[in-house]
């Protein structure tokens, strides 16, 4: 057997990285693709008479409340044929999120990500949390998608508490997350002031910190800054 050298490493390393940048390459090409005809069944009918009538209803509800899933119900055929002609909804799928693929996990996160910004209250974190429950996918992708949130984002602060209610807030300046906290309607304004000011004075000037901090047992923060 010859030696193996370090000629030998660089080499075999070269074509390692080239295989994977082909790869990647190749990936993004796809999702470029879904990017370019995203919702584009949306544009036609049986989907644009109903969209155009519920989106402004869509647009005033509470992602994941009962008048949200009511409105869902009521676009019924559009809805059917929306799922049925875009893989990046579980719904489209006989087994839901466990048939989809890389791609549409990809797309279905920009998707939610897009649909917060036309909900009056919409949030980011609390849609992955409902949707943990709604498409039953594991407490493991949740903290993947929580995660790539706090990529996007400057500031991202995720919170639960011992009664159940959960939630977090993200943000690329402090006074968007100040604003974000103080419109939070599960939280007492205690726990917003000691958010806001308490963690912020401790981490404010730190580039990368992530802490779990647990207040008697009862409020859990996990605060990422970046």
């Amino acid at each position: 057997m010859n030696e193996y050298t370090r000629e030998n490493c660089i080499r075999d390393t070269k074509e390692h990285i080239a295989q994977v940048r082909e790869f990647m390459m190749e990936f993004t090409k796809e999702l470029t693709e879904r990017a370019l005809f995203h919702d584009k069944s949306k544009l036609e009918s049986p989907e644009l008479e109903v969209f155009t009538e519920y989106t402004p209803k869509l647009k005033g509800s509470t992602y994941g409340s009962d008048e949200y899933k009511l409105y869902l119900e009521k676009m019924g055929v559009a809805l059917k044929h929306h799922y049925a002609n875009n893989s990046h909804h579980p719904e489209h799928y006989p087994r839901g999120i466990a048939d989809m693929n890389l791609f549409d996990v990809v797309e279905m996160f920009c998707d939610w990500h897009a649909a917060t910004r036309r909900h009056d209250d919409g949030n980011l974190i609390k849609s992955i949390r409902f949707n943990m429950e709604r498409f039953k996918y594991s407490h493991d992708l949740k903290r993947i998608f929580e995660n790539t949130v706090a990529k996007l984002y400057k500031y991202t602060i995720l919170f639960g508490k011992t009664d159940g209610v959960e939630g977090g807030f993200y943000a690329n300046s402090v006074e968007e997350l100040h604003m974000k906290i103080d419109a939070e309607k599960d939280l007492t304004d205690f726990e917003k002031q000691d958010i806001k000011y308490g963690f912020f004075r401790e981490f404010k000037d730190t580039d990368y910190v992530t802490k779990n901090i647990c207040w008697d047992n009862c409020f859990d923060v996990y605060w990422i800054v970046q």
